[in-house]
């Protein structure tokens, strides 16, 4: 039971601070089909995302405050293609050639203890 309790604690603490604005788009039909991450951690880092989005726009934060920042939407098939870039240790070349103008992507990539990888060839 107090396991229960405590899940329904962080769950809460989790959504408390989003306000109700940053709602996300028919979470409950995503049905994406990466097992690896299911779609409540979709929602939540969709909303989190629109929350920060919304903050800056607001200029709440100590940066400029942004512009065009509008709410995103979660996009099952970019999530495949980010699984896909990250299986392949983002090798493929100049990707954003082949995604519409709308569509960018940030990398970052570090060696690991685990890692045979090196840093320097991105």
């Amino acid at each position: 039971m107090l396991e229960v309790v405590s899940y329904i604690l962080i769950i809460y603490l989790t959504f408390a601070s989003i306000p109700y604005f940053s709602t996300a788009n028919d979470v409950d039909q995503m049905n994406c089909d990466n097992e690896n991450m299911g779609d409540f951690m979709r929602f939540g880092i969709l909303l989190s995302h629109n929350d920060l989005r919304s903050n800056l726009s607001r200029g709440i934060y100590d940066f400029p405050s942004g512009s065009n920042m509008y709410r995103i939407r979660y996009d099952c098939q970019l999530e495949k293609l980010a699984q896909q870039r990250a299986n392949n240790e983002c090798s493929i070349s100049n990707i954003s050639d082949h995604l519409a103008d709308t569509i960018g992507e940030n990398i970052y990539r570090y060696r690991s203890n685990n890692s045979n990888s090196d840093s320097s060839s991105m």
